[in-house]
């Protein structure tokens, strides 16, 4: 099962540059500080978010977007699927970016759970897999 990376208290970082709307073509975004962005591994991905607010209201899908990403080089988040979750926008340079936790995040850890779930069986007072 893929497994998306994770960072508890993402630091925010921000666009270095104009991302566009395309979801086919802007498909990667140069970051002012791209050090403490996950690193992903073959077969995995994170996610960022994007923002204007580093109080945005997570009700309104028109004030961010999430975008779940396969690579990193340098400075830019490479492979990015554009609209997981929230609207798929023109952003800004200077437009804020983190990993927070998404529904999709989730979602998968749910299933995950679920799936381990079905493998438990009691043994006493125990639960092993």
């Amino acid at each position: 099962m893929d497994r998306a990376k994770t960072m508890p208290f993402s630091p925010v970082t921000t666009t270095a540059e104009v991302l566009g709307s395309n979801p086919d073509t802007d498909t990667e975004v140069e970051l002012t500080d791209i050090g403490d962005v996950p690193d992903v591994g073959e077969d995995e991905y994170s996610y960022i978010v994007l923002c204007d607010s580093e109080r945005f209201d997570y009700n309104d899908p028109s004030q961010f977007e999430t975008c779940r990403y396969t690579g990193k080089d340098v400075s830019k988040v490479t492979g990015l699927v554009r609209g997981v979750e929230g609207t798929i926008q023109e952003w800004s340079a200077g437009a804020f970016c983190a990993c927070f936790v998404t529904s999709d995040m989730i979602d998968k850890m749910w299933d995950y759970l679920i799936d381990i779930g079905s493998t438990l069986t009691e043994d006493g007072e125990e639960w092993v897999v």
